[in-house]
């Protein structure tokens, strides 16, 4: 039963199938990571620029 169970371990060991997906998973998440990154350093200079602009929408111009 012990030799079946160190030879089950081994086996375990020496398996790789599982490690491309998980590898695939990893690369997956980092450019997740990279991409929520950017989205919000982009959506915040864009609420920067929608204020600056917003009191110059509110300017009225009265006839001459």
């Amino acid at each position: 039963m012990v030799k079946l169970l160190v030879k089950l371990f081994y086996w375990f060991l020496k398996d790789d199938s599982g490690s491309t997906a998980i590898e695939y998973c990893i690369i997956a998440v980092g450019i997740s990571v990279a991409i929520i990154a950017s989205v919000n350093d982009i959506a915040t200079k864009l609420i920067v620029i929608c204020s600056s602009l917003e009191p110059a929408t509110f300017i009225v111009v009265s006839p001459p």
